[in-house]
């Protein structure tokens, strides 16, 4: 059993709650200041069930500004909001069609410089939610890439058909299947070709061999930053790459037996899920928010989510000298069941402090009811 010294920073949102520790040294405490991230309360807003302002019955910005004395009062120091980016809402915002500019159903881009000055004035830090991933199948992007205007052709993940089935319908590149059942693969008469999307249909997956899809994305990150925000939480990590061999998925051996062929948790993701670009773009976006964190001594966070392997999850924090996030999140504690003990609530604490590398930051995340 490990000893307990530990200074816990919770994270809090809609029915879930989410805490970030650290073992503190003395040396720890006497060489090296925690930072803001480490030592605050984080609470996570879902915009669209917040605070409605204008009795549409959709939470908005400005419903999310007229209640931040609130958050004062309950010493909440950080607020991370969910994508609230110009969406068609076919995947509740995770669908992005303009990644610089705010959905109209939350307000304007003045309401957010708005929203973001009355979080300074009263020293709340905001962090933005960031979906790289894909975007919305109606996003500029998307249709100048169907119709394969430059620089755009190959901004998302296309392949051409396998070959025709008896009925002459295309059949898709591989086996893979998308993240929420069914074949990851749609086609598009258009361009005559299937794209890829490991969410839902309207989600194509951006490709992220191409480094001016790489460097978009960095640039967006730059936009808020500039805009002043104090952190990013980066979204489903994981499904960046793609081997671009495109081989057919094996079934993972491990899976579970009611699992049917059509569902994500039937296959082994070997060459869609964790490669090893993943872990190299992100140190660049890390990168990117410790060059403003240099420039002014004032850290802006960036933390992940990634549903992975133990071993895996270390790479989602990177190395001394090439760190990645300064923190993915720690699901272990949602599997805690109501007649677990003690001792297996703190097993589950020790297993994530063994998965920390040395001197990184460990998190724990647990469902609220």
């Amino acid at each position: 059993m490990k000893p307990v010294n530990t200074l816990y920073t919770a994270v809090h949102f809609q029915q879930v709650q989410f805490a970030c520790s650290v073992p503190l040294s003395k040396e720890l405490k006497a060489t090296k200041p925690l930072e803001w991230w480490q030592e605050t309360v984080i609470y996570q807003i879902y915009p669209r069930s917040f605070q409605d302002s204008d009795g549409n019955g959709v939470g908005d910005l400005n419903g999310i500004t007229s209640r931040l004395d609130y958050f004062v009062d309950l010493g909440i120091e950080a607020i991370w909001i969910s994508p609230i980016y110009t969406s068609p809402m076919k995947d509740f915002g995770y669908d992005i069609s303009d990644f610089r500019d705010i959905e109209p159903q939350f307000g304007t881009m003045e309401d957010f410089k708005r929203m973001s000055e009355e979080f300074k004035k009263r020293g709340i830090k905001l962090i933005m939610d960031i979906v790289p991933n894909h975007s919305s199948d109606e996003h500029e992007w998307f249709n100048k890439s169907i119709n394969r205007i430059e620089p755009y052709t190959d901004y998302y993940v296309w392949r051409d058909a396998k070959g025709r089935d008896s009925e002459g319908k295309p059949i898709p590149p591989n086996n893979w299947v998308s993240n929420f059942g069914g074949s990851g693969w749609e086609w598009n008469e258009q361009r005559q070709q299937f794209y890829y999307h490991q969410f839902v249909i309207g989600q194509p997956d951006l490709n992220y061999e191409n480094i001016a899809v790489r460097n978009e994305m960095l640039a967006i990150v730059k936009f808020w930053l500039d805009l002043g925000v104090d952190g990013i939480r980066v979204d489903a990590v994981p499904f960046l790459y793609e081997d671009q061999a495109f081989p057919d998925d094996v079934p993972n051996p491990d899976r579970d037996p009611s699992s049917r062929p059509d569902e994500w948790r039937y296959w082994a993701h070997k060459w869609n899920f964790n490669l090893n670009g993943t872990f190299e773009f992100l140190a660049d976006m890390r990168q990117l928010l410790d060059v403003y964190s240099y420039t002014d001594g004032y850290t802006r966070c960036m933390m992940v989510e990634a549903v992975v392997e133990d071993e895996i999850m270390k790479k989602y924090y990177g190395e001394a000298n090439h760190p990645v996030s300064h923190f993915p999140f720690n699901f272990l504690l949602l599997d805690v069941k109501s007649n677990n003990t003690a001792s297996d609530i703190l097993s589950l604490i020790d297993r994530w402090h063994d998965i920390v590398p040395e001197g990184r930051w460990p998190t724990f995340l647990g469902v609220q009811s």
